[in-house]
């Protein structure tokens, strides 16, 4: 329930008040002129409007009063409505909330805040250069509404050249406030603040023009000058060094400490990352104080009591205390072969060092039977992998892969024991069964690898180089069911046996076998 009325060419609006004691009992109204000028309102000359009269006891406030009964108010009138008081002969001044026989004296709060006048017109006059505005004129600039909250005395001061005089009411986000990057086009007042490449400065005396940038001016104060070793700061001085700009974070009591020696009391505000941080490497240049952590040599390090200067490095001053302290294990004992040794045992087996890497969970496994259970620390390059050849002397696992005579094979189960061939036990799956046939006769080779020649010796008898296969073989296969016997002479002179199932490279064997084998007894067995 509001409404709005002119009055000497303003714009007001009025609004009901509403009795604390009775809230549907309206004791009076509100009007407000247009926001920013009580023209017509606070005006000792003011005279009042038709049916009003100036209260004269009161004139400095521009009060006027009329008989509650007689008046008929209303917008023809440009006066205030007004509603009478039971028992009152004399009408609540509408400005203020009081009524003029002085009962009410305090401005109602309970009236409701929806019910505040507002005022509904903008202004209609565009910033004039030549105009020495007001505290309180609003004007239009460059198509937003301002309005100067601090009388300059002087025309010629915009809302571009003087923007903390003036209240930017479109958007109040765009309002001048201190602390901002230094502008050439400001008048800035004494007091105010800017920054100029990272650093602040706050002007001492109004200098009267725009342009006057801080160090080309002297009425500029740096707040952050250089840092001096010769003075003791508070905490939250701010200083430039080295560059950047840092602010002291703790109050240390003395001069000389620079962002620095204790860069633990200084933040970097230039750039954050490179403040200090506990546990960061030792620096013989800091001052560390108690409790302060450091890595150096990969071990950690806390100060238990401030030491008075740098370069008191961890180890050489007994104030650190080491984080991670090392643990010297007991040197590994010889390979026990009653022992159930655990994950991470270390034991001396042969002259090297191995590391169990998985509980067996009995004794009697030792690095030469149990390879894959056991790492060669001495040297690694010797531990075992799958797929290589097959060895009799391993108890192999359950998934382990071996080679045998070019085939590969996979353990389906444990067998308990070692000795248990592929061929031999049906544990062994082939994991090439599709390939070439195993040769069904004994055959040798030129080379050592079965690159060359190959030559089938077909039968059980004696095979004489030269004519049944030539003199430079370096390589036997001996399929199931036959044993060979390979001779550096006619069935004399130095031999070695092949039994079944088996291939001999006579490169493993040295001069003597390479290329000088003279005769090979085949027999079945």
């Amino acid at each position: 329930m509001s409404f709005n009325f002119r009055l000497k060419n303003k714009n007001v609006t009025c609004a009901p008040m509403y009795n604390s004691q009775n809230p549907d009992e309206i004791y009076g109204y509100l009007c407000n002129p247009q926001q920013g000028s009580m023209e017509g309102f606070q005006n000792t000359t003011y005279t009042c409007p038709e049916g009003w009269n100036q209260v004269a006891e009161d004139s400095q406030n521009g009060l006027c009063r009329t008989g509650c009964d007689t008046f008929n108010y209303g917008p023809k009138y440009g006066g205030y409505p007004t509603n009478r008081r039971p028992a009152q002969t004399r009408c609540v001044d509408l400005r203020n909330g009081s009524d003029q026989s002085g009962a009410w004296k305090n401005r109602s709060n309970t009236w409701p805040p929806s019910a505040q006048a507002q005022v509904v017109a903008p202004p209609s006059n565009t910033y004039d250069n030549g105009v020495t505005y007001k505290e309180g004129d609003q004007v239009s600039f460059n198509g937003s509404l301002y309005r100067l909250n601090r009388f300059i005395g002087a025309a010629g001061y915009a809302p571009s050249n003087k923007p903390q005089n003036w209240d930017n009411l479109t958007n109040p986000a765009l309002n001048y406030k201190d602390g901002q990057p230094y502008s050439n086009d400001i008048l800035y007042d004494a007091g105010n603040t800017v920054t100029l490449n990272g650093t602040t400065y706050k002007l001492k005396e109004f200098i009267g023009g725009a342009g006057y940038a801080p160090l080309a001016n002297p009425n500029w104060v740096s707040l952050n000058p250089n840092y001096d070793n010769g003075v003791t700061y508070k905490e939250g001085d701010q200083v430039t060094f080295n560059g950047s700009l840092y602010r002291l974070n703790r109050f240390i009591g003395a001069a000389g400490y620079a962002p620095s020696n204790k860069p633990q009391n200084w933040d970097n505000l230039s750039n954050p990352a490179l403040n200090y941080k506990d546990g960061q490497p030792y620096s013989n240049d800091i001052l560390y104080d108690a409790g302060n952590t450091v890595t150096l040599n990969g071990t950690g390090y806390r100060l238990k009591e401030f030491i008075g200067g740098a370069g008191y490095a961890p180890l050489a001053n007994p104030n650190w205390v080491s984080l991670n302290p090392v643990v010297v294990p007991a040197p590994p004992s010889n390979y026990d072969n009653g022992v159930t040794y655990k994950e991470g045992d270390q034991v001396k087996f042969n002259g090297s060092l191995y590391r169990l890497n998985r509980f067996i969970g009995a004794a009697g496994y030792a690095p030469s039977n149990k390879p894959q259970n056991w790492d060669n620390l001495s040297n690694p390059a010797l531990n075992y992998k799958d797929g290589q050849p097959y060895s009799n002397d391993i108890l192999y696992d359950a998934g382990n892969t071996v080679t045998l005579n070019g085939t590969g094979y996979r353990l389906k189960e444990f067998i308990g024991g070692a000795g248990y061939a592929p061929l031999a036990n049906p544990n062994w799956i082939s994991l090439n069964p599709v390939g070439p046939p195993i040769p069904t006769s004994v055959t040798v080779y030129q080379h050592c690898d079965k690159a060359g020649w190959a030559k089938s010796l077909i039968g059980a008898r004696v095979f004489k180089a030269g004519t049944d296969f030539p003199s430079d073989a370096s390589y036997i296969f001996v399929p199931p069911g036959f044993r060979a016997t390979i001779y550096t002479g006619d069935q004399t002179g130095r031999s070695k046996v092949i039994n079944q199932n088996e291939a001999f490279v006579f490169c493993d064997e040295g001069s003597w076998a390479n290329d000088n084998i003279r005769s090979i007894v085949v027999t079945s067995v």
